[in-house]
């Protein structure tokens, strides 16, 4: 399930550019009010599959009505509306999450205060075997190298796809039970797509930030819609929308 939050500035706001790290830490802090012992087992534990941890949520980059940067800032006037979108396909996390902040209007981030506008669900897509992703916050691929550190892929699509594909074999079993062994493929429409460079806690993240081919098994599709397409999906990565192709 994907939600739809939309906030307003209560005065002149300024938000750091590489803010994902605080959006992390709104949600835990939220499930929190509601279960401490859910929000710490999410945080600290994570749903678990040998060695491979999810945290089964994703969202997207905020949404301003109108701002402007100021070096490293985001400058919104007061009065303005913030959009942002969270999935999970976790009852129980979606429950904690929104009856938590249904439950205030007021809210502090980056400790700036925005108040609460509303909270709408949003209509699952329809899925299809092949479909256009287009990317809400940055998609990320990465494979180990030399040293435990990470190589970020952003031109391989081989490698891309059979990267995506494990990954949603795992949460799919961890939703499920089950064993999925299908695939699924992520192709470029353009031959040079568009990356984006993230700072989270000083780690810096690349990632693909352009409209993608998705095409393959259906429920694989469907998971990464909820949980997120790639890595990191609770740092702020991988929040997509799936949309019918027209072309």
């Amino acid at each position: 399930m994907k939600i739809k939050i939309v906030f307003k500035t209560s005065q002149k706001c300024f938000v750091p550019l590489n803010y994902q790290q605080y959006l992390t830490q709104f949600v835990y802090e939220n499930i929190g009010e509601y279960s401490r012992e859910y929000a710490n087992f999410l945080s600290k534990k994570g749903y678990q599959l040998k060695s491979k941890t999810f945290k089964m949520f994703c969202f997207s980059f905020l949404y301003f009505e109108d701002f402007i940067i100021n070096e490293d800032k985001i400058i919104i006037e007061e009065n303005k509306k913030i959009t942002w979108y969270f999935a999970s396909p976790i009852d129980k996390l979606l429950h904690c999450f929104i009856d938590s902040i249904l439950k205030k209007r007021y809210f502090s981030f980056c400790n700036q205060n925005f108040y609460l506008l509303n909270v709408d669900a949003i209509l699952n897509p329809f899925i299809k075997e092949k479909m256009l992703v287009i990317p809400e916050s940055v998609i990320v691929f990465s494979k180990k190298i030399k040293d435990g550190y990470a190589k970020y892929i952003v031109d391989d699509f081989n490698e891309i796809s059979r990267i995506a594909t494990n990954n949603l074999q795992s949460k799919f079993f961890l939703l499920t039970g089950k064993e999925n062994k299908n695939e699924i493929k992520l192709y470029p429409i353009v031959e040079k797509v568009k990356t984006k460079l993230v700072i989270y806690k000083d780690i810096k993240i690349k990632g693909i930030f352009d409209n993608l081919i998705i095409e393959g098994d259906k429920t694989l599709i469907e998971v990464a819609y909820h949980c997120g397409l790639g890595e990191k999906n609770s740092m702020g990565f991988g929040s997509i929308q799936l949309k019918s192709i027209n072309f």
